[in-house]
């Protein structure tokens, strides 16, 4: 029993449809993409993505920002210590 273009089905049944087309073999990715959509990104995405990335990965967090107040106030020792306790916590 199939559903009709516009009724709604419950999602655990959607997904239960999902896994046995795969297991199957009639799933493919392609089918299921918007289309005339390509599944890999432009180049001038990738690379905004690469900058945001890196930019993020750079951007100080507020870790960085206790040892180094912690270390300038406080002196070598102080800032060691809290080095410490970053690293064992995260």
């Amino acid at each position: 029993m199939g559903a009709r273009f516009g009724q709604r089905i419950p999602v655990f049944r959607r997904a239960a449809q999902a896994v046995a087309a795969f297991a199957s073999g009639g799933w493919s990715f392609r089918g299921h993409l918007l289309p005339g959509k390509d599944p890999i990104p432009d180049l001038a995405s990738l690379l905004a993505f690469a900058a945001i990335s890196l930019g993020t990965v750079l951007t100080p967090g507020p870790n960085m920002v206790q040892l180094f107040s912690g270390s300038t106030c406080q002196g070598r020792t102080a800032g060691l210590i809290s080095l410490g306790g970053v690293a064992l916590g995260s």
